[in-house]
């Protein structure tokens, strides 16, 4: 989903009083999230690492990924990843981030594959 900056200045002023329904368009975060699946996200102030989120992008989209972690580097930004690739994304502002995503969670199946994977590469 595209939007500008005040599309997503508003967005974040509505997800503080109730969550939203956001329509999932690409296949980043599958199997746990498919293509064209509507989510409900919250309000969520500080995400914890694994929580999977929607974050306003620096080319204008609503991106679902989940925390991989706080970046040491630069204070106040969160390292993000999809299911489907292995490299981060670029660090993310905490106030670039909507909100959590409802009722999705990673499995340990899946944590565990992706500690592995950072600790060997």
């Amino acid at each position: 989903m595209v939007v500008d900056d005040l599309q997503f200045h508003i967005l974040k002023k509505k997800i503080r009083k109730e969550p939203l329904d956001i329509r999932i368009i690409s296949g980043s975060m599958e199997p746990l999230i498919k293509i064209d699946e509507q989510v409900k996200v919250e309000y969520c102030e500080s995400p914890k690492v694994f929580d999977v989120i929607i974050y306003h992008s620096a080319d204008n989209k609503l991106i679902c990924h989940f925390v991989w972690g706080e970046s040491k580097a630069q204070p106040g930004f969160l390292l993000l990843q999809s299911l489907t690739s292995a490299p981060l994304d670029l660090p993310v502002a905490q106030e670039k981030i909507l909100g959590r995503v409802k009722g999705k969670k990673i499995s340990l199946f899946y944590k565990m594959i992706f500690v592995l994977k950072r600790l060997f590469v």
